[in-house]
C-alpha cells in the first residue's frame, strides 16, 4: 500500500513540475535557469559533503562528467521542447524513454528485460503515441515532438551509465 502511495505522490509531483517548466520557461530567461540550476547544483554538493563523500571507484569521472554534458544536451532539448510545444503533446512523450532503454541496455550494459517487463514498456510507449495521434490518423512529428524524443534518447542513455 505504501508503494502506491509513493508512486501516486511521485507521478503528481512530476506533473506539477513539468507543467511549472512550462509557466517557468515564458517567465524566466536562460540566465535566471540557469543560476537556479547552478545553485541546486551548489546545494547538492554541500550535502554530499556533509554526509560523506564515497568511495570513489576507477572510470567515475569518466562516466560523471560524461553522464552531466548528456543530460546539459537533454535539458536543452527538454526545455526547447515546452518552449515550442503545448505541454500536454510534449510530456506524455517522455514515456518513451524506456523504449529506447529496451534497445540501449543490452548494447551499454549487457542487462535484457523480462517478457513482461517488455510488454509493459510497448504499452506504455504505444499508449504515449496514441495521446499524440492527430484526428486524421498520423502523428504530429513537430519540432517540440523531436526535441522530446531527442531527451527520451539521451535520458535512456544517461540511464544506463
Amino acid at each position: 500500500m505504501v508503494w502506491q502511495l509513493l508512486a501516486l505522490g511521485s507521478a503528481f509531483t512530476d506533473s506539477l513540475f513539468q507543467l511549472g517548466t512550462k509557466k517557468w520557461l515564458h517567465n524566466e530567461s536562460k540566465r535566471e535557469r540557469a543560476h537556479i540550476f547552478i545553485i541546486a547544483g551548489l546545494a547538492l554538493i554541500a550535502l554530499t559533503l556533509a554526509t560523506g563523500i564515497p568511495v570513489i571507484k576507477q572510470n567515475f569521472w569518466f562516466y560523471a562528467v560524461a553522464d552531466a554534458i548528456a543530460l546539459a544536451i537533454a535539458m536543452q532539448f527538454y526545455f526547447k521542447a515546452f518552449a515550442s510545444e503545448d505541454a500536454s503533446l510534449v510530456s506524455p512523450m517522455l514515456s518513451i524513454t524506456p523504449l529506447f532503454m529496451l534497445f540501449l541496455s543490452p548494447l551499454i550494459v549487457g542487462d535484457n528485460a523480462s517478457g513482461t517487463g517488455v510488454i509493459a514498456v510497448l504499452l506504455i510507449a504505444s499508449g504515449a503515441f496514441f495521446l499524440n495521434y492527430s484526428n486524421n490518423k498520423q502523428l504530429k512529428l513537430s519540432t517540440g515532438i523531436l526535441y522530446i524524443l531527442a531527451t527520451s534518447f539521451i535520458f535512456a542513455i544517461t540511464g544506463n551509465i
